[in-house]
């Protein structure tokens, strides 16, 4: 039945194409969401639903390929969700964690090109709406994997969301020398970046250390802002990340790492080097 039903939206989908009907596309693709919910099974394997998950997204990839139909792109990454966040729920704990990252990567990087594709190919700037289709991937994917780390490798965690934020500011790199006039969505993936880099830090150390990593970021942004590399997103960002530096030198610091003598301590060394990047900055 699962397989028929599989059939029955690939074949609406080639027709919808083959007709230029829009209307037909999305029939297809809400009944191909609707199969893993209509023929779930008692013992569900989360595999066999992230590999579906990913067919049908490589399939609405293909569809946007030659047809601009944004619609069908945000019912796809919607849908596929909200099933995905649903498998989380009922067994946070994966028996197949490498299966599932593997899975969750492949399905992140489609969507992550869903949205770029037609502006690839045609060289016009991205939709707005699919802008936040750009962030919500990027939130989405991470929390999967925090979710999966967070109960197999937490000391992953902080390194993941460091190298995905470098794989972001890959992907705003090429797209710029592609549509060198879409500013937008070059500032969304390099949003997507900083917000990356400013997690893993907690993530990956403890302590006085995030203080002094995030004032190092926020000064290395502004240096970034200053030689115009997308001055008003790196702009943005050192001046959020300075911020929470200062917050914690003030408020937090203090409170959680209380050193057992004054002066001679790590949290006063690190708070002088927090005051030498905010001149710097």
């Amino acid at each position: 039945t699962f397989a028929l039903m599989s059939a029955v939206t690939a074949s609406g989908i080639a027709v919808a194409v083959a007709s230029d009907r829009q209307a037909t596309a999305v029939l297809a693709v809400l009944g191909g969401l609707l199969t893993p919910v209509l023929v779930s099974t008692e013992h569900p394997d989360e595999r066999v639903l992230l590999a579906y998950l990913l067919v049908l997204g490589a399939l609405v990839l293909g569809v946007a390929r030659r047809r601009s139909w944004i619609a069908l792109n945000r019912l796809s990454w919607t849908g596929s969700m909200i099933l995905l966040f649903s498998s989380l729920m009922a067994q946070p704990a994966s028996p197949h964690p490498v299966a599932r990252l593997a899975l969750l990567s492949a399905l992140a990087a489609l969507f992550a090109a869903v949205p770029l594709a037609q502006a690839w190919l045609d060289r016009h700037p991205v939709a707005t709406p699919d802008l936040w289709l750009v962030a919500g991937n990027a939130a989405a994917y991470f929390s999967a994997v925090y979710v999966t780390l967070e109960r197999w490798r937490p000391r992953l965690e902080g390194a993941w969301a460091l190298l995905l934020g470098v794989a972001y500011v890959a992907i705003a790199r090429v797209y710029k020398q592609r549509v060198p006039e879409d500013d937008a969505t070059v500032g969304v993936h390099l949003g997507n970046a900083i917000v990356l880099a400013t997690l893993a830090f907690p993530l990956a150390f403890d302590g006085p250390w995030v203080t002094l990593a995030w004032a190092a970021q926020g000064a290395v942004l502004l240096w970034l802002a200053s030689r115009r590399v997308d001055s008003k997103t790196a702009l943005a960002g050192g001046l959020v990340v300075l911020f929470l530096a200062v917050a914690r030198v003030v408020a937090l610091d203090p409170a959680w790492y209380a050193p057992s003598r004054p002066v001679w301590n790590v949290s006063f060394a690190v708070h002088l080097l927090v005051v030498a990047a905010l001149i710097v900055a």
